[in-house]
């Protein structure tokens, strides 16, 4: 339900309002954005040159006798969605402020993410690569020890190296005779 029922328990009679509100071109910026802040939507407001908002007053709707309050609330909701060319949603202002809420934790976490792969430590001298490479080898027994190490001089990032592992991007065949896979 878009509208709470007690405003319409107030008169039998209101007054329906649609307000739109857009930029042209070239300042073609949403007017709000999902999970954005107030003071973001009113910095562009006063930021930009051009805000056009345009209200129309719609005839007065009046609740018939037979008309329960939620039916005459849906029936003016219908109205305005009507006139602003737009479907009538199941969904309020609850389900929109908790889906900004859910957007919000979903962009942090992976922001969290990106922030722990760009501090992964660059692998500077021999015995860290060494150290790393059977550690890799480990978690992938099927590749040779050599093309880990050799890939990990190339790439100096564990991380990068797993992944080349992952998607075959390690050579299968070398020019000194050694695979990076071991043929079972």
């Amino acid at each position: 339900q878009i509208f709470s029922t007690w405003c319409f328990e107030v008169s039998p009679i209101v007054q329906p309002v649609s307000v739109r509100v857009w930029r042209p071109y070239p300042w073609k910026i949403a007017v709000s954005v999902l999970g954005s802040t107030w003071w973001t939507d009113l910095f562009y407001f006063f930021a930009l040159p051009f805000t056009v908002i345009s209200v129309e007053y719609l005839p007065k709707m009046e609740k018939r006798n037979e008309e329960s309050l939620e039916e005459f609330t849906n029936r003016v909701a219908e109205t305005l969605a009507k006139n602003l060319k737009i479907s009538v949603s199941k969904f309020g202002i609850s389900d929109a402020s908790e889906a900004a809420k859910r957007m919000r934790t979903d962009r942090e976490r992976a922001r969290k993410v990106v922030v722990k792969e760009k501090t992964t430590p660059r692998l500077i001298d021999a015995r860290q690569m060494d150290e790393c490479a059977m550690r890799i080898k480990q978690s992938f027994p099927s590749f040779h020890l050599s093309a880990i190490r050799r890939d990990l001089e190339k790439t100096r990032s564990q991380t990068a190296t797993v992944n080349n592992l992952k998607t075959g991007k390690i050579a299968v065949s070398d020019t000194d005779g050694h695979t990076g896979k071991v043929k079972l």
